[in-house]
C-alpha cells in the first residue's frame, strides 16, 4: 500500500485521480482515492534508481482539476543479516546461485561457520 494523494473538492464533487509523467508506467494509483502503490510489475532497485517523479491529477466530473508533482524516494533495503548483505556480491538483494557458492566454497576453506553458509543457503533456497 503506498501514500493517499488528497484533493479536497469544495462543491463536493467526486474525484477522478490519475497518474502521469515518465515514470508514471511504474506506480499504480487508485481512481478514486489517489492511493499509489508500486505497479504489480515493477520492480524498483535503489542501486540503479533512488528516486521517481510522478504527475498526480485530480479532476472532478466537470473537468476541472489540480496536479501536484509526487517524487516517490527509494530507500536501500539490506537483506537483514550482515552475513546476507556480504555475500550479496551484485547488490540486487537477494542471493543467487554464484553467491550461495561462494559462501560454501568459503566454509570449505574455514573462512565462514556453518551457521553463516546455512543461512546463506536456506535464503537461496527461499527465494
Amino acid at each position: 500500500m503506498g501514500d493517499a494523494v488528497t484533493a479536497i473538492d469544495t462543491d463536493d464533487d467526486t474525484l477522478t485521480y490519475t497518474l502521469d509523467g515518465d515514470d508514471a508506467n511504474l506506480f499504480d494509483i487508485h481512481e478514486a482515492t489517489g492511493q499509489i502503490a508500486l505497479g504489480e510489475d515493477a520492480g524498483l532497485d535503489f542501486e540503479a534508481r533512488d528516486s521517481y517523479m510522478l504527475t498526480v491529477q485530480a479532476e472532478d466530473p466537470q473537468g476541472a482539476s489540480a496536479k501536484v508533482t509526487v517524487a516517490v524516494a527509494v530507500i536501500d533495503v539490506s537483506l537483514g543479516s550482515p552475513v546476507l548483505d556480504r555475500y550479496d556480491a551484485n547488490g540486487d538483494e537477494a542471493i543467487d546461485r554464484n553467491e550461495a557458492t561462494a559462501a560454501l566454497t568459503d566454509y570449505f576453506d574455514s573462512l565462514v561457520t556453518e551457521e553463516d553458509v546455512l543461512e546463506v543457503i536456506k535464503f537461496y533456497f527461499s527465494s
